[in-house]
């Protein structure tokens, strides 16, 4: 559809306004409007949320012009789904308004329903309170608060001990005294008078440093969910990220981190109702940051500047739809300049200070284990303090307090806010050992026969051993962690550095940050594709576009061919126009669906999360117990020595760390792997919930067949020869079916002219199909208005001097020749005009190679299959004929609506796995257990999937199966794993079986804690290798 968008830079008396119905967007005749009249006059209603429903899809051109509709009524488009048709606008105007508008525009609009509404008059007051301890604590203060008249809402944070309430005309003291009445102190921090606040939803990414297990994930988790404003919030060990839903302020978030003793940093933040994440700039400020945030906040399609917490560098978050990167930055002259962004992975600053930590500590422990094991004998033959204790004590002191640094802030950063870590029992083992042995020595000096210089001795030597040997646990572990993401890492690299942009005939590099849409870039021989675009010179290459099907095969590539960006030209180069940039490729959606699953937890997590916050505080008891049962039987000394040394191994043993990388770890190397192969995991829940599935529900067109099908048989009506008069001439080839004939191609021309013109608006394969054949028998296209989508059913329009025109499935009895075609398996649509039938068309959809097998693969699993279609019974029994579905569990004939009531019927039964194309199956998708969609590099934003195929093969379906059943396995063989160690080794530790003279010493128990979370990331791993 061709919009000519409307002037909104001035006032409404510039634009060319309806003298009947007042819009300025009307696309009646002059004159002959048939239009409602359209109120543009302001409107003093509350500022709301309201819900629009669009009955078309939108180009490029289109929505523009809806948001120009949108924005000039005084609303802010707040979401837009294109692909369900939904619109989320906040107004404070008539929301009918919005809806004639658009109509009279020819966007055909309905109002669906006021999703949020603001209080009118609502003040906001903002308190200090002082007092509060625990969560009972805040309860009481907001109830006091609540009870106050004319108090509409309280909210209280614990962390940041303050209370805002929303209330009308009621006065603040009044609101204070009723917090003091209940004995907490209370100091008025603001008061926002009455106006209109904007509550946007914003998603943003933290970068989180300082975890080390899912004690601290907890930690962090709890602290963020306490900020106001907080809706929710997903933390990944692994990728030492927090992704974080909310409406406060992002400072707020990160001031909450770096409270219990964590590192944050906000990496990236956009509206959590936007579709694409905007794309992201790195710039260095000249001046100041203020200066930049200022400038940038004034430039039409900046989303939002994000400055890093030294303010040297900052990153200009931006849709590149609205503005380009290079004239972002021409605009931002003197203000700021382009800053290059080394990508780092997330675990080289952690392994970069371990490693070298480590190295410092490994000469002082030898020195300290040759001295203490009498291996230098002349270094004791002081009898008051000899020179050897004084090295090994200064020496475990360096190794203890400097090398072992990090184990003993994080412990304290965790005490301070009640917290227990893994870093708890190595920083309290660590140091308990040591200044037994301090204690010793100096005992020994003052004279006490209690103490003996090799007792003081080993007990530094076990705490500068542990720590060397945890030190060097950690970093193997952080380098198996960083082997995890190796795959996500491999995919990125797809991503160029920088592309060969061509500008005024001359050849120039322009960095991958830079690109703009509508570039044009050249790619040479063995070269990767920039950004997703359009082949436009007259060359033919070959692209290896494993990257979204997985099958490393060239495919060919001429003028007009789509490309995606970090395919590689395997063979000849061409010049492309770049149709996408920033974080609007295909690449970088990729990328962006990948880090979102490897985030979020499933539920087993979640439980085992829960388990170690419990873990540790459990441990400490034990060794607390440890040590009074022992000392409670020990008879000497030696007996005294032995319960600490048995308290220390059980606080060293013990790992939490095991239970908290026995699932990240492994979903983050099955989302790599499975991208790889093509399948994108939106939710890590995923996985879990692929094991309990027990019911398919498969499409048919472009899931079980190819997605492309051809006309193959068309048959011209007597209708055709009625109205040909009004169409075009015909092209010199005749239609296929009635070839020699003039009046045949006459009319075939003008059944090809309507084709064009109804199916100008549909994404459907049949609509592409049909455009195709009708293309190729007519040059031009009929004018044509009111277009109307009926889902299952078929397209409308009117056609000037025609009337109604119809596509779609026939509404009357089909000639026996005709139902033959449908029991072959073809689609049988009619061609309608003015209700008289003019041409029947017989498509063709060849199935996949692969359908047949996967469909017996989904049986041998123990799936029941059914085929779900809109297509005629004839047709749908056919193809599950070949492939193998039982007729009774065919439904055909089914509306998008029919095919969702199909999948809630099954689901009562068990839950149902619904594979779908993803564009007439979005409902089916979204109340399936697990939805899987089908397509390519264009449709992997679908919302209602939960897993995307991008290589449009059934086959790996297959292969995601397998792969999520070797995933469960893996993980619960790591749970396995970390609960026999810790149920095993506790009791060893604590010395249970000293009896038998079984037991085990610190330095051994510091090992194999080490080694236990480096056995559960190896096994992780072992599941990448396992399926390549």
């Amino acid at each position: 559809m061709s919009l000519q968008q409307p002037l909104l830079g001035g006032a409404a008396g510039r634009l060319n306004v309806c003298e009947t119905c007042g819009s300025p967007w009307c696309r009646c005749t002059p004159g002959k409007c048939h239009c409602e009249p359209l109120d543009l006059r302001p409107n003093s209603r509350p500022r709301g949320r309201f819900s629009y429903k669009l009955s078309l899809g939108l180009d490029h051109s289109e929505k523009r012009l809806l948001e120009d509709i949108v924005a000039f009524v005084g609303g802010e488009l707040s979401g837009l789904n294109e692909m369900l048709g939904i619109m989320e606008v906040e107004m404070s105007d008539a929301p009918e308004k919005l809806a004639a508008a658009l109509n009279c525009a020819g966007l055909p609009t309905s109002l669906q329903k006021e999703l949020v509404c603001q209080e009118a008059q609502a003040e906001l007051a903002i308190f200090q309170v002082q007092g509060m301890t625990c969560a009972s604590c805040t309860g009481a203060v907001e109830r006091a608060l609540r009870a106050v008249p004319g108090v509409s809402d309280a909210s209280v944070n614990l962390l940041m001990k303050r209370a805002e309430v929303k209330h009308q005309g009621v006065e603040v003291q009044k609101l204070q005294e009723a917090v003091e009445d209940i004995g907490f102190d209370c100091e008025v921090i603001q008061e926002l008078k009455p106006q209109v606040t904007s509550d946007k939803l914003m998603v943003g990414s933290f970068k989180v440093g300082g975890m080390t297990c899912a004690a601290c994930v907890g930690a962090v988790e709890r602290a963020v969910l306490a900020v106001m404003g907080v809706k929710s919030a997903d933390v990944s060990l692994t990728l030492k990220l927090a992704k974080v839903t909310y409406t406060s302020k992002a400072d707020e978030i990160v001031s909450a981190i770096e409270s219990i003793g964590f590192e944050g940093e906000l990496l990236t933040e956009a509206a959590a109702t936007s579709g694409d994440r905007p794309s992201e700039l790195p710039v260095a400020p000249l001046r100041s940051a203020a200066e930049l945030r200022k400038a940038a906040s004034a430039i039409y399609g900046v989303r939002g500047v994000v400055v890093h917490k030294d303010e040297s560098s900052a990153r200009l978050l931006y849709d590149p739809i609205e503005v380009g990167a290079r004239s972002l930055l021409e605009k931002l002259d003197g203000v700021c300049r382009y800053h290059v962004e080394v990508a780092e992975d997330p675990t080289a600053a952690t392994l970069r200070l371990l490693h070298s930590r480590l190295c410092l500590s490994v000469a002082p422990t030898l020195m300290i284990v040759l001295l203490a094991e009498g291996f230098l004998p002349e270094a004791w033959d002081d009898s008051v303090l000899p020179s050897g204790f004084l090295y090994v004590l200064c020496l475990s002191a360096f190794v203890q307090f400097y090398c072992g640094w990090s184990f003993h802030s994080a412990a304290f950063s965790a005490a301070l806010h009640g917290a227990s870590t893994m870093n708890t029992l190595v920083s309290l083992s660590t140091t308990v050992s040591f200044l037994y042995g301090l204690l010793g020595g100096l005992c020994h000096v003052l004279g006490s026969p209690l103490f003996s210089l090799g007792m003081a001795s080993m007990f530094c030597e076990t705490s500068a051993v542990l720590i060397t040997v945890l030190l060097a646990g950690r970093m193997l572990e952080a380098r198996a962690k960083s082997h995890t993401t190796a795959l996500v890492r491999e995919i990125s690299a797809k991503r160029p550095e920088f592309a060969r942009l061509l500008e005024k005939e001359e050849e120039s590099s322009v960095r991958y940050d830079l690109i703009q849409l509508g570039d044009l870039l050249r790619v040479l021989p063995g070269e990767q594709v920039p950004v997703d675009g359009e082949v436009v010179t007259d060359s033919t290459a070959y692209c290896d576009e494993s990257l979204l099907t997985g099958e490393p095969r060239a495919v060919r590539k001429q003028k007009g061919s789509q490309v995606v960006g970090g395919s590689t030209s395997v063979q000849g180069g061409f010049v492309m126009k770049a149709m996408s940039a920033g974080n609007s490729t295909t690449l970088a959606r990729i990328l962006q669906l990948v880090e979102d699953a490897q985030t979020r937890r499933p539920k087993v997590q979640r439980s085992v999360d829960l388990l170690a916050s419990y873990f540790t505080p459990v441990v400490l008891a034990s060794a607390v117990l440890t040590f009074c049962v022992w000392s409670f039987q020990a008879q000497n000394l030696e007996d005294f020595t032995f319960s600490i040394t048995r308290a220390v191994s059980v606080l060293v043993i013990a790992c939490p760390c095991s239970f908290g990388l026995a699932t990240p770890t492994a979903i983050m190397v099955a989302t790599g792997l499975a991208a790889k192969h093509g399948c994108l995991v939106k939710d890590s829940v995923v996985w879990e919930k692929m094991g309990s599935l027990k019911v398919a529900v498969l499409d048919k067109t472009g899931t079980i067949t190819k997605g492309k099908p051809q006309v193959v048989a068309v048959s011209l009506l007597p209708g055709a020869a009625a109205s040909s008069a009004a169409g075009p001439v015909a092209k010199a080839s005749a239609p296929l079916g009635r070839k020699g004939k003039e009046e045949s191609a006459r009319e075939s021309a003008f059944i090809g002219w309507l084709l064009r013109a109804v199916e100008s608006t549909s994404e459907h394969p049949l609509a592409e199909a049909l455009r195709l054949w009708a293309e190729s028998v007519c040059e031009t296209v009929a004018a044509a208005e009111d277009f109307q989508h009926q889902p299952g059913q078929g397209v409308s329009c009117r056609v000037p001097g025609l009337g109604l025109v119809r596509c779609g499935r026939p509404s009357g009895a089909l000639p026996e020749e005709w139902q033959q075609r449908q029991a072959e398996g073809c689609v049988v649509v009619a061609l309608d005009v003015a209700e008289q039938p003019c041409a029947l068309l017989a498509l063709r959809d060849e199935l996949q190679e692969c359908s047949q097998q996967a469909v017996s693969d989904l049986h041998r699993a123990g799936f029941q299959v059914w085929l779900c279609t809109g297509d005629e019974p004839r047709t749908a029994h056919a193809v599950a004929s070949k492939v193998g579905i039982a007729k009774e569990r065919v439904m055909a004939a089914c509306s998008p609506q029919a095919k969702a009531k199909l999948v809630e019927e099954l689901s009562k039964k068990a839950p149902v796995l619904m594979v779908g194309d993803g564009l007439n199956d979005a409902a089916a998708l979204a109340s399936a257990s697990v939805g899987v969609a089908i397509g390519t590099g264009a449709q992997v934003t679908m919302d209602s999937a939960q897993v995307i195929l991008m290589g449009s093969r059934l086959s790996d379906l297959i292969l995601f199966l397998d792969l999520s059943k070797a995933t469960m396995r893996t993980i619960y063989r790591n749970f396995a794993w970390a609960l026999s160690f810790n149920f095993l080794g506790l009791p060893l530790a604590a010395g249970l079986g000293a009896p038998w003279g079984l037991w085990l010493p610190p330095t051994f128990c510091g090992a194999a804690m080490a080694c236990s979370s480096l056995l559960v990331v190896t096994s992780s791993l072992m599941l990448g290798l396992c399926h390549r």
